[in-house]
This record gives structure tokens, sequence and C-alpha cells, in this order.
């Protein structure tokens, strides 16, 4: 089967399932950055009133730092990309996120359990894509075995069509011979008796003669 009938199909086939993997991708990804956010903020707020409780300061102090640190940072340029109202967000790569699920706070028993969701996922993502790939591949050899049987159908018909012409072209060719064989039978027979008429002309005429001559004498 010729290889180009198939490059369109191929293509189509292969962004297909580019965009199912990234969409799949992206939506792990926006569920495992939502449960992220929400890890980390219990982890900042346990780790605040861990803070407060071992590092008490006064109020007085505390504000003056405070103070001192706003007027640090309105002083500072604000750097370009790091602020809510710039561009696109940025793009989180699996392998961050992975990790990112994962802290020091995190006991053996939950990063196993962690451990063995993640690759659940995983397995099942992929096994969606194999699901699409078996399908892709089965239906191109069904369409492939449906033309296979055209063909052939095609080439049965085209075989029988031949066979009928070449036997009528044998039965013309059979007519015409016995045409000709019999009109060269009946001109050899014309021939034949044409000869033999004359012949019996000729022995008539020398019998008169024989017999003219005898009276003569």
């Amino acid at each position: 089967m010729p290889r180009h009938e198939y490059d369109s199909g191929d293509e189509e086939f292969a962004a297909s399932v580019a965009a199912a993997a990234y969409a799949v991708h992206s939506l792990d990804a926006s569920r495992i950055n939502s449960r992220n956010e929400n890890t980390l903020t219990r982890a900042r707020s346990r780790s605040r009133s861990r803070n407060d409780n071992d590092h008490f300061m006064p109020r007085s102090r505390t504000t003056k730092i405070e103070s001192t640190d706003t007027r640090q940072e309105s002083t500072k340029k604000p750097d370009k990309g790091d602020g809510p109202l710039t561009g696109k967000p940025r793009k989180i790569s699996s392998s961050s996120s992975c990790f990112a699920l994962f802290n020091s706070n995190n006991t053996d028993a939950e990063i196993d359990t962690r451990e063995k969701i993640e690759i659940d996922k995983i397995k099942k993502r992929y096994s969606k894509m194999r699901s699409r790939i078996q399908a892709w591949e089965d239906e191109k050899k069904a369409k492939a075995r449906i033309k296979l049987q055209k063909k052939k159908i095609e080439l049965e018909s085209k075989k029988e069509s031949n066979q009928r012409h070449y036997q009528l072209k044998i039965e013309h060719i059979g007519e015409i011979e016995r045409g000709a064989r019999a009109k060269m039978d009946e001109k050899m027979r014309s021939e034949e008796a044409e000869i033999k008429e004359r012949a019996a002309k000729m022995r008539s005429v020398g019998r008169s003669r024989k017999a003219l001559y005898f009276i003569c004498f």
C-alpha cells in the first residue's frame, strides 16, 4: 500500500494525540497546582504559628521593622514579569509539579500514598494514549483490508471480463476460419468440375474425329 495515502491521516492523528496529551497534562498540572497551593498555605500557616510562639517580639519593635521593610520595598523597582498584572502565567513542568507535592513535613506513609496516587495517574494517562494508538491502528488496518478486498474484486471482475472477451475472439476466429475453408473447398470443387468438363469435351471431340476418319476410308 503506498505510504503517501496515509500521510495526511498520520499527521492528523499525531496532532490529535499531542493535543490530547497536552490537555491531560494541563488538567493534571492545574489540579496539582491547586493542591500544592492549599498544601503550601497550610504549611505556611503552621510555620507562622510556630514562629510566633518561638520568636515573640514586642509590638513597637515589630511595627518599626515592618515600616522599615515597607520603605525599602517601595524604593525598589518592580521586576518585570513578577507582578500579577504581567503577561502570561508561567508554565510549571511536570517534574517540578510532582516534586512540589512532597515536602519535609510529610511522613513516610503520606509520601508512599502520594507516590502511588501519582504513579496511578501517569499509568492511566498513558493507558488512554495507548488505547487511542491501538484504535488508530485497528482503523487503518480495517481500511487497508477493505481496500484490498475491493481491489481483489475489481481484478477478479476484470479477469472474468478478459476471459469472456478471449472466448468471443476465439469463437469469431473459428467462424472466419470455417467460412474461409468452406469457400476454398467450394472453389476447389468448381475448378475440378471445370477441368473434368473440359476433358470430357475433348474426349468427345476426339472420338468424333476418329469415327469420321474411318468413314472416309
